[in-house]
């Protein structure tokens, strides 16, 4: 199917039939009528009763409008997208005209979200010079260059990061109206993935929450597959600008401007200390304790950097070992005599493990919800700001 048979079906329901949908996009009757005649066999919908060689539009026609409205909304925006000036006239003639290929688009979401054109032409049961010969037609088509293609893996260009969710959310629409096709490949390229930082204790705020939006997707998309994963935040944004991830919770949002952040948890930085240790000042513990912490690519890297510039001279050039697991981290703390810096809320959850020493002032520390535009993501990033406001409100 193609995506401009999708824009002229629209223009022929919002219009009341081939002639008048064919004025509005200056295009020839007979060619809608083609179009029609496809989008008809492929969905098993009549939505024009032809008679006499006229057309009276079917209540099908009516049930799938809106479906048929969001998705000629979406080629629109591609085409302004694509071609900067066009006005909207323009629009509605490139989303009738421009053939883009649905199945096509669907492995081209695939490819993204694995970072790989040989993983995505395993996947889906086709040799790899095939699909890179599909992927560059798109790009033909649209005009743009979408991939950056590396020896390393595929990742998206600017442009790319501002199309690609509307191709995906194009390609579900299609399944929704075809209603048949795939399933094993449509569950893989609609599955929402969810990256989070590793986490000290499986009742924090974030395992928590992390934990009530995937019964909420569940209950709300049972057909939806969904994952959770937890890795360092260097890792998190990586996967994010690859779209190996589609909704990451992460405490530094530094380069991803391109991206959806949301503040959704706001704490103070704490020194953790070995439960039977003694006294109250953080530079003396600095002193006679080793220092673990995870690297300034943190929220809590940074936060230290910037509280290690007002600490007494010296104090800062103290050893310090780089830790990306907070599990180890906490476990030096608890078991080997090291002190650390976490969050006020993740460190009260550790209990009597540790002793909670305060700082010489207050630092803030933020957690961020970020995500990737397309409209799982979305609506994955919605409820996890809710169950978060819902945790403030009830702490």
């Amino acid at each position: 199917m193609l995506s401009s048979t999708l824009a002229i079906a629209h223009c022929v329901v919002a219009e009341g039939g081939i002639r008048p949908a064919a004025r509005r996009l200056a295009a020839s009757p007979q060619t809608l009528s083609e179009a029609l005649r496809r989008f008809e066999a492929e969905t098993t919908l009549t939505l024009l009763e032809r008679t006499a060689g006229a057309g009276v539009l079917r209540l099908s026609g009516f049930a799938v409008d809106e479906t048929l409205s969001i998705a000629f909304r979406l080629l629109c925006e591609l085409a302004q997208i694509c071609n900067v000036g066009y006005s909207p006239s323009e629009q509605e003639h490139w989303a009738a005209t421009t053939g883009l290929n649905i199945d096509a688009l669907q492995r081209l979401v695939l490819v993204v979200q694995m970072g790989s054109i040989r993983g995505a032409a395993l996947a889906v049961g086709i040799n790899q010079p095939q699909l890179s010969r599909q992927l560059k037609h798109i790009e033909e088509k649209l005009g743009v260059c979408l991939l950056h293609r590396s020896v390393k893996g595929v990742q998206l260009t600017t442009v790319g990061h501002l199309l690609l969710p509307r191709l995906e959310q194009l390609t579900n629409l299609w399944a929704t109206l075809q209603g048949t096709g795939d399933v094993r490949f449509r569950r893989m390229s609609r599955a929402v993935r969810i990256g989070s930082i590793l986490q000290t204790s499986p009742e924090s705020y974030i395992t928590q929450a992390l934990s009530q939006v995937v019964i909420e997707w569940m209950e709300a998309h049972p057909e939806r597959p969904i994952s959770v994963r937890a890795m360092p935040a260097d890792t998190l944004r990586e996967a994010l600008r690859a779209r190996r991830l589609d909704v990451v919770v992460i405490d530094a949002v530094e380069d991803l401007d391109e991206f959806s952040v949301k503040t959704v948890l706001q704490t103070d930085l704490v020194a953790i200390v070995p439960a039977t240790s003694m006294g109250t000042c953080f530079a003396d513990f600095l002193k006679t304790h080793p220092l673990c912490l995870t690297s300034e690519r943190t929220g809590l890297g940074q936060a230290f950097a910037q509280l290690a510039a007002e600490l007494p001279h010296g104090i800062a050039q103290m050893p310090m070992v780089e830790i990306e697991s907070l599990p180890v981290l906490v476990n030096l703390v608890v078991r080997h005599g090291f002190i650390s810096l976490l969050g006020r809320l993740s460190a009260e959850y550790l209990g009597n493990q540790v002793r909670i020493v305060e700082l010489p002032r207050k630092v803030p520390f933020s957690f961020y919800v970020v995500h990737n535009g397309m409209p799982s993501a979305v609506e994955v990033s919605q409820r996890l700001v809710s169950i978060f406001k819902r945790q403030s409100s009830s702490s």
